[in-house]
C-alpha cells in the first residue's frame, strides 16, 4: 500500500496495559501488542535457520517475540467477552537486534542484517494499521446462530455478547 496523506479525522489512541502489553485504537480497530518475556528457538525447517547469519552462530536463532492481535474496538468498549481477535503478525528480534516479522500479506518482513531501528518499526506499524483497516466484518453462517438458549438470549440482551470477528475481505473499487 502507498500512503496517500494524513486524514486528521482519524484518531489514534494509545492504551498502556502494563509492562508487556499495549493497545492502539483507530477507525474502530484495536491492535493489541503482547511482548513475551522468554526467548524462543525457531522451529526446525524455519527459513531463517538457513541464513548464513544464523548458521554462523546458533545463538542467533533465539528470538524475543511480540504478538499483534486485531480486535474490534467495540469488543472492549462494550465488554463483549466472546468476540474474537485475529493474530495479525509476530515480530521476532534476537539478542543482536536483528529481526523479522511473520504475518498476513504485507506483514511478512525478511530477516534484517542490521539492528532494529525506528524506521523498521514505523513501516511495520503502518502495515499493521492498513491491514487491520482492510479487514471486514463477516456475519456468522446462519446454521451457526439459528438456535439460542434462554440463558444465551438473556446474555445477549444484557451485555450484547454476540460473538463478532473480522476477516480479510473484498473491498469494492472506489471505496
Amino acid at each position: 500500500s502507498k500512503m496517500v496523506g494524513i486524514d486528521r479525522s482519524v484518531v489514534v489512541e494509545f492504551v498502556d496495559r502494563g509492562e508487556f502489553e499495549f493497545e492502539l485504537r483507530f477507525s474502530g480497530d484495536s491492535l493489541v501488542f503482547q511482548v513475551h518475556t522468554n526467548a524462543f528457538l525457531l522451529p526446525d525447517g524455519h527459513s531463517v535457520l538457513d541464513s548464513d547469519y544464523v548458521k554462523s552462530n546458533s545463538n542467533r536463532a533465539y528470538f524475543g517475540l511480540i504478538h499483534v492481535y486485531n480486535f474490534l474496538s467495540d469488543s472492549f468498549r462494550m465488554r463483549r467477552l466472546n468476540d474474537v481477535g485475529t493474530l495479525m503478525s509476530r515480530f521476532f528480534i534476537n539478542g543482536e537486534g536483528h529481526h523479522f516479522a511473520e504475518g498476513l500479506g504485507p506483514l511478512n518482513l525478511p530477516l534484517m542484517q542490521a539492528e532494529v531501528c525506528a524506521d523498521d518499526l514505523r513501516i511495520w506499524l503502518y502495515r499493521l494499521m492498513v491491514t487491520a483497516m482492510d479487514f471486514d466484518l463477516q456475519a456468522a453462517p446462519f446454521q451457526a446462530v439459528q438456535e439460542v438458549s434462554v440463558l444465551a438470549l438473556e446474555g445477549i440482551r444484557e451485555e450484547l455478547r454476540q460473538r463478532t470477528g473480522k476477516r480479510l475481505g473484498f473491498r469494492p473499487e472506489g471505496r
